[in-house]
C-alpha cells in the first residue's frame, strides 16, 4: 500500500470522508450529510443547527413567558440587561417555576420540529428507521433531555431562588450535549 493511500484512509477512517481542502469540497461537505461528511464538519453543522434551534427555543420561551405564563421576576438579570420590565406575574416561587416549565415546554416543541428537519436534511444520514419512527425517536430523545432540564430549571427557580434565565441557560447547555450523542449514534445512521 502506498504512503498516500494510507494517509487517505486514515483521514476519514470512521466515515470515509476526508477533511475538505478546496472550496468545492467545503461546499460539498456543507451540503452533504452522514458518511459523505468529515466528522468535524458534521459536528460544526450540528452546532450551527443547534444554535438556530436554540434561538427558536429561546424566542418561543421568552414570548410564552412574557405573554402567556409570566414567570420573570423584576430583577431577572437578562431583563435588566435588555432594559425590560416584565409584566406582573405570580409572586409564589412554585407557581413561577411551574410557569417557567410551561414556557420551556412550548419552546421545546417548536424548536424540536425545526431541529429535526434541519438535522435530517443537513447533518445526519436518515434511513435507519422510517420517517415517522425516526421523528418519534428524535422527539423521545429530546423529550428525555427536556424532562431532565425542566426538572433542573424547576429546582433552580423554586428551591434555590435562582433567576429563571440562568435556570433556562443551564437546561439548554446540558440538553445540547445529551442530544448530539443519542442522535448521532442511536437515531440516525451517523
Amino acid at each position: 500500500m502506498e504512503k498516500s493511500e494510507v494517509g487517505r484512509q486514515s483521514e476519514g477512517a470512521c466515515t470515509g470522508a476526508r477533511f475538505p481542502r478546496t472550496v468545492r469540497e467545503w461546499i460539498e461537505q456543507l451540503n452533504g450529510n452522514g458518511s459523505t461528511v468529515h466528522p468535524a464538519i458534521q459536528f460544526l453543522k450540528y452546532g450551527f443547527i443547534g444554535g438556530l434551534s436554540s434561538g427558536v427555543n429561546v424566542l418561543v420561551f421568552m414570548l410564552v413567558a412574557w405573554f402567556f405564563f409570566p414567570c420573570f421576576k423584576p430583577d431577572d438579570p437578562i431583563l435588566r440587561l435588555l432594559g425590560l420590565v416584565p409584566p406582573a406575574g405570580p409572586s409564589d416561587a412554585v407557581v413561577l417555576a411551574r410557569y417557567a416549565v410551561y414556557a420551556n415546554l412550548a419552546g421545546f416543541f417548536v424548536s424540536d420540529v425545526v431541529c429535526y428537519f434541519l438535522n435530517r436534511r443537513f447533518v445526519f444520514l436518515p434511513g435507519r428507521m422510517n420517517i415517522a419512527l425516526e421523528f418519534l425517536s428524535f422527539t423521545a430523545v429530546s423529550g428525555l433531555a427536556i424532562a431532565v432540564g425542566s426538572g433542573v430549571l424547576y429546582l433552580m427557580v423554586a428551591w434555590l431562588g435562582i433567576a429563571t434565565s440562568y435556570g433556562f441557560l443551564t437546561n439548554v447547555v446540558a440538553s445540547a450535549l445529551f442530544n448530539y450523542i443519542l442522535r448521532k449514534f442511536v437515531i440516525f445512521q451517523g
